[in-house]
């Protein structure tokens, strides 16, 4: 897999290089993990701060062409990136384990009494 950057933009109002690359002598789309890792050495950036936006594969051939941002901070990538894009590129967030929760026994049914 060989990783080629197109064109690199900066974007300062959103802190941010907006990327493009192509990725030539591949098979198969390769997995954003790599992309991320790849692409943030190339850019001697940090992978906890690359998005990977759109990579698709050209059909008929053995290209991947894509789209990437890179951000200067988390605060921002968190603040500008959609949920499912964040979600796409590093998992879900785990939530946080909270004391186990104890339920309140149901309330005893009331039988009537019949009047006679």
């Amino acid at each position: 897999m060989r990783i080629e950057l197109l064109q690199k933009k900066d974007n300062p109002f959103l802190s941010r290089q907006e990327i493009d690359f192509e990725v030539r002598e591949t098979k198969t789309t390769p997995s954003i993990k790599d992309l991320r890792q790849n692409i943030a050495s190339l850019s001697n950036s940090k992978p906890e701060l690359t998005i990977i936006s759109i990579a698709r594969h050209v059909f008929g051939s053995n290209i991947v062409r894509g789209k990437a941002r890179i951000y200067r901070e988390e605060k921002a990538m968190k603040a500008v990136e959609a949920k499912y894009i964040l979600e796409k590129n590093f998992g879900k967030p785990k939530k946080e384990s909270s004391p186990e929760k104890t339920e309140a026994p149901a309330p005893a049914k009331e039988t009537e009494k019949q009047v006679k």
